[in-house]
């Protein structure tokens, strides 16, 4: 977790009222949360229309272009090993591969 959103939810505790070591952070379900991010995104006009989960994608695809190795952003992930990460975002090991060709043919 980031210092900034380690802060941001920091900030967000302290809005609470005497919270409990047991309480959720979020109490909202994974339904209604994802229903109020797309009912965020068409009153925006956000389009097109992402699910929440995609968000995970982004971050992981984010993740690979700054170059952290598979192995980091798999356990970030919760997957098991990389081999999930290769299988879900292959394509864009190949977009990487054609990039090193084409810098292997400036030498």
């Amino acid at each position: 977790m980031t210092d900034k959103l380690k802060n941001k939810l920091q900030e967000y505790v302290q809005m609470l009222y005497a919270p409990q070591p047991d309480d959720l952070l979020f109490p909202r379900s994974a339904n209604s949360i994802g229903r109020y991010f797309r009912e965020t995104q068409k009153k925006n006009d956000f389009e097109p229309c992402i699910r929440l989960h995609d968000l995970r994608h982004s971050h992981a695809s984010l993740l690979l272009n700054m170059g952290i190795p598979a192995k980091v952003i798999a356990d970030r992930l919760g997957h098991a090993n990389e081999i999930m990460l290769y299988r879900t975002y292959g394509h864009m090991y190949l977009e990487q591969r054609d990039e090193l060709v084409a810098k292997l043919n400036k030498l």
